[in-house]
């Protein structure tokens, strides 16, 4: 009896089983059918936008589109990688063209580059001056200007401050040290080519020094008369003093070192722009409007400078003293005569008797 109902419960649940399975199988179908009919729905929709003139692509065109994109990409990638060429040939001319223009600048090849800054204003010489290919002293000398000339002034270069002008229906090029946009007052007269007949007695034997720090004392200078020129006894301290820093530190150095020092210190003043050129303000010719006032011409300047070099007992000679002309300082250093002229940017032996090398 026992036997008969365990086996009636094997026989339930095996039909239990067969069902169950029965029903999986039934449901697998089901899903499959619902699939097939939703991917013809699709193709069917795909038709018939085709059909229409529309321009949707199947998914099999546009993943073979998108292959193609994707192996042209690649291919070009794979080109810019494996040639560098052009990256070499930029990174050897990036290379390469400095140190080309090192060479040419240290072999004088390649001459330096200018730029402007255009103007149009009419300018008077403030004395005779050369007339140059280029913006400095380096440029060829093409011709001069005579002291009060009129001329047209048509840039300033932006490097060297020099003027550029309209010469001969050419550029040329001034300093901007000698021209101005003042016309003279006076006359230019010719400058003098021989040495003066007549010389300050006192520049013939040097003074004694008894100033406090070995430098000459005010009153004993060599040149006092012509240094002094408009200045009260104040005055002429007050540039005194400030010449006192000049001359120092050049003490017991050669004549040679002190002339060039002298004519440094005094064209600092000038190009740090502590001194303004003038032809009208007072004391423009004498050593209290250079040292103090901040006013001067060329002449001004040849005194300041030759204040400096009284100081360091050293007698000059005022070369084209009053005179419608460019001035400076001549010193004779053991018979040779040396021009001294900090604002015509000249400091050496003169090329010949009463010649500067850069107004002749």
């Amino acid at each position: 009896m026992r036997n008969r109902k365990l086996c009636m419960l094997l026989c339930m649940m095996l039909a239990l089983l067969i069902i169950a399975g029965c029903k999986n199988e039934a449901d697998k179908k089901q899903d499959n059918n619902a699939a097939k009919k939703t991917e013809a729905e699709k193709t069917e929709n795909i038709s018939e936008t085709k059909g229409d003139g529309g321009e949707t692509k199947n998914s099999e065109t546009v993943s073979e589109a998108e292959t193609e994109t994707t192996d042209a990409t690649d291919n070009t990638q794979g080109t810019e990688a494996t040639d560098p060429s052009a990256d070499t040939k930029a990174t050897q001319e990036q290379t390469t063209e400095p140190s080309q223009t090192v060479e040419n600048i240290i072999t004088g090849q390649t001459a330096p580059e200018y730029s402007y800054t255009d103007m149009s204003v009419v300018m008077y010489a403030v004395s005779d001056v050369n007339v140059r290919s280029a913006p400095s002293v380096d440029g060829q000398r093409i011709g001069s200007l005579s002291g009060g000339q009129e001329i047209l002034v048509t840039g300033q270069c932006n490097e060297t401050g020099w003027y550029r002008i309209n010469f001969n229906e050419q550029p040329g090029y001034v300093s901007n040290n000698y021209l101005g946009t003042e016309k003279p007052t006076e006359k230019p007269t010719e400058k003098q080519t021989e040495k003066p007949s007549e010389q300050t007695p006192d520049t013939q034997k040097p003074p004694e020094q008894t100033g406090p720090n070995g430098l000459v004392s005010p009153g004993n200078l060599a040149n006092i008369k012509s240094l002094k020129k408009r200045c009260s006894d104040e005055e002429f301290q007050a540039a005194y003093n400030v010449a006192v820093d000049i001359v120092t530190p050049l003490m017991g150095l050669s004549r040679e070192e002190q002339l060039m020092g002298i004519a440094s210190a005094i064209r600092d003043l000038f190009d740090s722009g502590k001194v303004q050129y003038s032809v009208e303000a007072p004391h423009y010719d004498d050593p209290y409007g250079y040292f103090v006032t901040g006013v001067g011409s060329c002449a001004g300047c040849a005194r300041a400078t030759g204040l400096c070099l009284n100081m360091l007992n050293i007698p000059y000679e005022h070369v084209n003293e009053n005179q419608w002309s460019h001035q400076w300082c001549r010193i004779n250093i053991d018979g040779t005569y040396w021009i001294c002229d900090a604002y015509g940017l000249y400091v050496g032996p003169e090329p010949a008797p009463y010649v500067h090398p850069y107004l002749n």
